[in-house]
């Protein structure tokens, strides 16, 4: 029998099926999705019509006068390119010897590194799917002086300090002054590395990469303040292509109405090809009742098509924002004095004029909006029909390879799919604050 590394480590499978359930087990917003597997062409295509035939009338001349300018439905096509994202998970020389010596070790340290990377990379596909068009995280100013909790050279979050939720240290930080919707849109040369994070106090501390250890410019940042710059994970601006890694939910539904064309829609028609939402005005009450606000205003105003709905919705929010709606909730209930008091909710449905809604707390939904969600018409097209795969082309059955130029090995996971929504009058978006 060989040694550990070479018969465990550097051959060690993975069952494509574990994988992908280790992916989405932690991610509440991808149990939402049938995830399929696509043809394999160049593009993936959902159709979708915004009502049926229109050809009644009193009398048969009239009922083809309608038919004749609107045959049958009016039909709606996307045609989506598959996106693409692609990883690395590292083991390096020191813990492989530590393994071949101690094959316990390295079976736990494997076991470990493999299912929070797995579950991390498909994380980051949840921060882009419910993330902004262009792929920024937040909007920041640099500091080069300290400032109360503020160390030297800082990004100041302070006013959105939830969006560092998904930033570690360690991670790579590009900005721009473009907020990545725009095809020349372009970061600054020199990215920044994390050495020092705070979610209370609402900054990122980076170092040039040059010298990571040392907070410093990176290069070229406006480090006094003025400025203030969009931030964006290292390789996440879409520069004017929201679909290189995957369409996010604001490019279907965005927070006010698009008239113009979406992979092949024209969406100037009809409002709801841009989604279904609740104005400034209507947006008022709890969040249970602008929720309810939405699905009636929905099933009220689309018509034959309100069966595309489906009879089960969801309430996609911010954890913070879950909190905020289950204290509501709690308010709402009257109390005996009772010598043990269990206060809150664990689960929160609402009943609305379509059926039951379930409310769930998802860390990648913009904090302030709540987002709704139909589960009978949305989908994740998958070349391999799976949500993460780990790359083994060329190496037999193993799934950890040598990294060029190092004695470290690594592990692959890439996602190669798209995102696909329709009808996006099934879905909606609804301000909570104000």
């Amino acid at each position: 029998m060989g040694d550990f590394v070479s018969n465990y480590l550097s051959r060690w499978e993975l069952d494509p099926d574990d994988a992908h359930d280790l992916a989405i087990k932690a991610q509440p917003l991808l149990g939402l999705y049938a995830i399929e597997k696509s043809r394999g062409s160049e593009s993936v295509t959902v159709r979708f019509t915004l009502r049926g035939p229109r050809g009644f009338a009193r009398t048969l001349a009239q009922a083809q006068q309608k038919s004749a300018i609107k045959r049958n439905s009016e039909y709606f096509r996307f045609t989506v390119p598959y996106g693409r994202m692609e990883g690395s998970i590292i083991f390096s020389l020191e813990e492989l010897v530590k393994a071949e010596a101690d094959p316990e070790y390295g079976a736990d340290l494997l076991d470990t590194n493999m299912e929070s990377g797995i579950a991390g990379f498909a994380q980051e596909i949840v921060y882009q799917l419910d993330g902004q068009l262009g792929g920024s995280f937040g909007t920041a100013t640099f500091h080069s002086a300290s400032s109360g909790a503020r160390p030297v050279f800082s990004l100041n979050f302070s006013s959105t300090p939830e969006v560092l939720g998904r930033v570690q240290v360690g991670d790579h930080i590009e900005v721009s002054t473009a907020d990545g919707t725009g095809a020349s849109d372009a970061t600054l040369a020199l990215a920044g590395v994390v050495i020092d994070r705070d979610t209370d106090n609402g900054y990122l501390q980076v170092a040039p990469t040059s010298a990571p250890a040392t907070a410093g410019n990176p290069g070229g940042w406006d480090d006094t303040g003025a400025t203030t710059y969009y931030c964006y994970m290292l390789g996440e601006m879409q520069q004017g292509v929201p679909d290189s890694i995957i369409v996010p939910w604001s490019a279907y539904n965005p927070d006010t109405r698009s008239t113009g064309t979406l992979y092949g829609v024209n969406r100037s028609a009809d409002a709801f090809l841009s989604g279904a939402r609740l104005l400034s005005g209507e947006a008022t009450g709890t969040y249970a009742r602008r929720a309810k606000k939405l699905v009636a205003k929905c099933v009220n105003r689309l018509g034959d098509t309100r069966s595309a709905i489906g009879k089960t919705q969801k309430l996609v929010l911010n954890p913070e924002d879950w909190d905020t709606f289950e204290d509501q909730q709690s308010a709402r209930v009257g109390r005996e004095v009772e010598k043990t008091a269990i206060d809150g909710y664990e689960t929160i449905q609402i009943r609305t004029a379509l059926g039951v809604m379930d409310v769930i707390a998802e860390p990648a939904r913009k904090k302030g909006t709540a987002r709704l969600v139909s589960p009978k018409v949305i989908r994740l097209a998958s070349m391999t029909g799976k949500l993460v795969n780990l790359v083994s082309f060329g190496m037999g059955n193993g799934m950890l390879v040598a990294k060029p130029s190092s004695n470290d090995f690594e592990a692959r996971p890439y996602w190669m799919g798209q995102h696909v929504v329709g009808p996006t009058h099934a879905h909606g978006i609804l301000p909570l604050t104000g």
